[in-house]
């Protein structure tokens, strides 16, 4: 990890990041879209990573450094909309939600900015896909089946945000 690197000095480089427990229904929502997405997509976006991270605490600080593009996939539950639909968030968006903490324990807002303050090259460009979710507390390896209907209309809004960053 170099410090004091510039967006412009560092070859593009694009992730794909899925967060989530895999043990907790819909909350593994995230992986399960980038394992389908690494799978149906890779082949086409040669330069990008799939990777998933599964405690989405402090450690999500390496996943990111050194990537100038980044997409995140990760189960939300806003009580505005019903379970499948997917958010398209920016950081500013999460910014101006005034929190310090999620589910998880750290907030990608504030991992940034720790990121920063270090002095390490963070993502010019955050796209955050949340998933609305119905149960996050069950013990289950599979997502209700509004959640799971929702994959491949995700996967379609990763390879868009993708040919758009390609451009």
């Amino acid at each position: 990890m170099e410090k004091n690197d510039t967006a412009m000095d560092r070859i593009k480089k694009t992730l794909v990041l899925g967060i989530g427990n895999e043990l907790l229904c819909d909350d593994g929502i995230g992986l399960r879209v980038v394992n389908y997405a690494a799978e149906t997509l890779g082949g086409t976006f040669f330069s990008v990573n799939f990777k998933n991270n599964y405690s989405a605490g402090f450690d999500l600080l390496y996943d990111i450094v050194d990537v100038t593009h980044a997409i995140i996939v990760d189960a939300v539950c806003t009580g505005f909309a019903c379970p499948g639909f997917c958010h398209e968030f920016s950081v500013h968006h999460l910014q101006a939600q005034g929190r310090l903490a999620d589910s998880h324990g750290l907030n990608l807002e504030t991992i940034l900015a720790t990121g920063e303050k270090l002095g390490y090259a963070m993502p010019g460009d955050i796209v955050i896909f949340g998933i609305e979710t119905e149960d996050v507390a069950s013990f289950s390896t599979e997502p209700t089946v509004a959640v799971k209907n929702a994959v491949p209309r995700v996967i379609e809004m990763i390879r868009r945000t993708l040919l758009q960053w390609e451009m």
